[in-house]
């Protein structure tokens, strides 16, 4: 077992046994496979919270359910990723995603009345709070989510992983132009620009 397989190893309580494939497989499409594991929504969360958590001076935090789920999804269907930046007018960045990232889908979500929604986010949070790398403050009536300085240092491991360049990549991008929005503007702007997952029924899933 390498170093980084052995701190993945005490990070997701493994103690030796084979890491799970999205984490040792440096191949591209080893983080396109939809995963049903605790482990892998949560290291995609804590680079979400690496890089798009710009909600709290000093710290990498996102604040609200509402606004970590719409950047989720933003990452996760990098075909909507692309049409919300031709439709803010960043076709500059829109042509940085690659023509076989845009026609996959990470991980499937659900349409929930406030929009994409997963309902395994309760279990990750609390899976995450529970390993000290995530903190979750309740601030004026909505969740701050607070990546520690453990999460740091875990965020830095998984990307010496070639594996997580893209997703790394594509959360720089989410950053840049939709970063700083509220939770509610992200709401608006995806039901606005994707009609076609409003007009779904709630609990159905989003392709």
């Amino acid at each position: 077992m390498t170093p980084q397989d052995a701190f993945f190893a005490t990070l997701f309580d493994r103690k030796g046994a084979e890491l799970p494939s999205f984490i040792v497989d440096p191949a591209p499409e080893a983080l396109l496979e939809p995963d049903d594991s605790i482990e892998f929504h949560a290291s995609r969360l804590l680079v979400l919270l690496m890089f798009c958590g710009l909600d709290l001076p000093g710290k990498q935090a996102i604040r609200g359910r509402t606004k970590l789920a719409k950047l989720d999804f933003l990452l996760r269907y990098p075909s909507y990723l692309y049409r919300a930046l031709q439709t803010h007018g960043r076709n500059d960045l829109a042509k940085l995603l690659e023509e076989s990232e845009i026609h996959n889908i990470e991980a499937s979500m659900i349409r929930y009345k406030y929009g994409p929604w997963d309902s395994k986010y309760y279990d990750v949070f609390a899976y995450l709070s529970a390993k000290g790398l995530l903190e979750v403050v309740p601030k004026a009536g909505v969740d701050l989510f607070i990546l520690t300085e453990q999460g740091v240092s875990a965020v830095s491991a998984l990307l010496q992983d070639a594996a997580f360049q893209k997703l790394k990549d594509r959360c720089i991008i989410v950053r840049r132009v939709f970063g700083r929005w509220s939770g509610e503007t992200l709401k608006t702007f995806i039901y606005r620009s994707f009609p076609e997952i409003v007009q779904q029924s709630l609990g159905s899933t989003i392709f």
